[in-house]
């Protein structure tokens, strides 16, 4: 078994292959500002970095390349949520975490949101979120300046998407929310490449 990973603060990329074949492609997610949209579908894009470090030789220093898309258009993908977690895993649809149905010697639940092993359907979701098809991929740049707005977006090769709309179809709940927390995980001070890769439910 041949196993290609790419390992991101918020997700892994994962494809598997078997004999020569290879099984769909996943997307994994945990950041838990973007999963209420997982769960009720209206997120249909991901942006992933389109950089990587690489180690200058024995300097010590780390320098950054160019990382290829991983996804092209047509591509059957799986979403998953954690994608490392145990298989047939379930998790709190409110907080992101595992679930799992125990109670303590004073029958209090162990996790503040865990009175959903009485009503499963309703407050856990099962690891597997669904499939998708890749409609879109395409690269953005995003940056930190000391403008009112404070960050910016752009893309050399279409349109350049406005980030409501780049927000909106990533799950967050506005620009500003998106900006920081991608802010937070890469530094946007030095502005940096981004893939988009957009998709359709099946």
């Amino acid at each position: 078994m041949v196993l290609g990973l790419v390992n991101v603060p918020s997700a892994i990329v994962l494809t598997k292959q078997l004999g020569g074949r290879f099984e769909m492609k996943i997307i994994s997610f945990s950041a838990v500002e973007i999963l209420p949209s997982l769960l009720n579908k209206t997120k249909t894009q991901t942006i992933r970095p389109a950089w990587k470090y690489v180690k200058v030789l024995d300097t010590g220093y780390e320098a950054i390349r160019d990382k290829p898309a991983r996804f092209k258009v047509g591509d059957k993908v799986k979403l998953i949520w954690k994608q490392r977690s145990p298989k047939n895993s379930w998790f709190c649809s409110i907080c992101g975490r595992q679930q799992v149905p125990l109670i303590d010697s004073s029958h209090t639940p162990m996790h503040p949101h865990l009175f959903h092993y009485m009503n499963p359907n309703k407050t856990m979701f099962h690891k597997i979120l669904g499939t998708a098809t890749i409609t879109e991929v395409f690269k953005i740049e995003m940056g930190k300046y000391a403008g009112p707005d404070g960050y910016f977006v752009g893309t050399p090769h279409k349109d350049t998407p406005q980030p409501k709309e780049l927000a909106k179809r990533d799950g967050f709940k506005s620009a500003k929310e998106m900006f920081k927390w991608f802010d937070k995980h890469y530094g946007l001070s030095q502005p940096k490449n981004f893939w988009v890769y957009r998709w359709k439910y099946e």
